[in-house]
């Protein structure tokens, strides 16, 4: 197994990481701090 980092993200709680099968992406929340009071989604496909 290879582990690393793929974004540095300094998160509060990162409690909600979700692996889409289908899109084969990886969603990741923090739901417990916006820095800038918006509603920022983002996604990223990590595994090819």
């Amino acid at each position: 197994m290879k582990i690393e980092v793929v974004v540095d993200v300094k998160t509060t709680l990162g409690e909600g990481p979700l692996w889409d099968v289908e899109q084969e992406r990886l969603y990741w929340i923090d739901s417990f701090s916006s820095i800038d009071g918006g509603h920022l989604v983002s996604s990223l496909g990590v595994c090819p």
